[in-house]
Formats: C-alpha cells, structure tokens, sequence
C-alpha cells in the first residue's frame, strides 16, 4: 500500500507549505528571541560592571572614613600653641608608674628658619635623660603613644648604667607638634 503520484505531490506540497509557513512565521520570533538573548546578556555584564563600581566606591569610601578618623586624631594630638608645661606634663605623668627617673628634660631650640613653610604645624624636639630598666622604657614608651599629644622619637640611645647593672641610661629626643601660629587652622 503505497502512496499515488498525486497523494505524495499533496504531501510534499504540504511539507513545502508546512516550512514556508513556520519560515515566515516562526523564524522572525526566533530572531527576535535571539535579539533578547544577546541584549540581556549584554545587560547582565552591564549590572555586573555596575555592582563592581559600586563595591569599590563603598570600600574607596569607608577608606576615605577611615583615613579622615586617623586626621581627625592627629590633628585633636597636636598642640593649639606652644605649651611647653603640658608637654613636659604629658612626659613626666607616667614615670613614676614604671620606675624611671628623669635626670634632665629641656626643649631644643626650634629649627624655625628649616621648618618647611607649607606644612600647618611646627615641631618642638625634647631632649631626654633618664635612668629605667629596659623593660619599664618599653612600657613607658607604650604608654607615650597612648598619651593625647602626638609624640614622635627622633632618637634614642640606650646604655647600661654600669657593668652589671640592670638598669640603663637611656637618652633620646621625642618631638612634640603645634599648629604654626597662636590658634590651629
């Protein structure tokens, strides 16, 4: 049982009709879907550029944050104007808590002609003799950088007292700072 000549020409004309037909139909909504496709991909790299550019602006900002705190604190460190009985106070405060007995503390002289005329603050170097165990200097220095002024250690020599001695003779130079002029900027 086959198929006429004339049944497999409907059939064939039916399949040939059948193509045109989802050519013209189908196709058109293929390619538009294809068009989707492409633009959402597209979109997606495009939210996902944009959620990048976020996350650094945030970390950028908390950065910014974090690094206007640490100004904010140098800045609340410095000195409105020369006060040379605070900071000799800051340094005395916590000698007796650790054993140390200062021989002598007097500011050096000012290097104003050197100090650089841009910067907002002037620098006021203390030179320091003292006679301590090693491990109360550590601690007193620990407690330096936890005191409200800024202090910066320029330099520091460290000698025993005496042949067998377990104290030291320790010299240095810390430097206090002070907003150039009377008030702070």
């Amino acid at each position: 049982m086959g198929f006429s000549q004339r049944e497999k020409i409907f059939l064939i004309g039916a399949l040939i009709l059948s193509l045109a037909g989802w050519f013209f139909l189908c196709a058109p909504q293929w390619r538009e879907v294809s068009r989707l496709k492409r633009d959402l991909a597209g979109l997606t790299r495009s939210t996902e550029e944009s959620r990048r550019q976020i996350e650094a602006a945030e970390r950028l900002k908390q950065n910014l944050q974090a690094t206007q705190a640490k100004i904010n604190d140098l800045e609340r460190r410095i000195l409105p104007r020369r006060d040379l009985t605070h900071i000799l106070e800051q340094l005395a405060e916590r000698t007796k808590d650790y054993n140390i007995r200062i021989l002598s503390m007097k500011p050096k002289p000012a290097d104003e002609e050197k100090a650089n005329p841009d910067l907002p603050y002037l620098s006021l170097p203390i030179e320091i003799e003292m006679r301590c165990r090693y491990l109360d200097l550590g601690r007193y220095l620990e407690a330096l950088q936890a005191q409200p002024l800024l202090f910066n250690m320029e330099s520091l020599l460290i000698q025993p007292e005496g042949k067998g001695s377990s104290r030291l003779v320790v010299q240095m130079v810390l430097t206090a700072y002070m907003w150039r002029g009377q008030e702070k900027r």
